[in-house]
């Protein structure tokens, strides 16, 4: 998976990502983006775990790169 394309589509706008519960191996859906985050606290795409912005439950998740299994732009 490339790091760097879905960063910087997070950056931009709203992906959706699909991904399994790292303890349970349940599959996770949902809506994310980092929009509003400060250009200070950019992420690094070799980081093993990253933060995005859930906006439907509106909070912050992490997500542990190996877990994600597909991704694509909200339009």
């Amino acid at each position: 998976m490339d790091t760097d394309k879905l960063l910087n589509a997070a950056y931009k706008g709203v992906v959706k990502i699909t991904f399994n519960h790292y303890r349970t191996g349940e599959e996770l859906c949902s809506n994310f983006t980092l929009l509003a985050t400060p250009t200070s606290l950019k992420q690094q795409k070799d980081n093993g775990v990253l933060a995005f912005f859930d906006v439907v439950s509106r909070r912050w998740e992490t997500i542990d790169v190996k877990t994600i299994t597909d991704w694509k732009v909200i339009e």
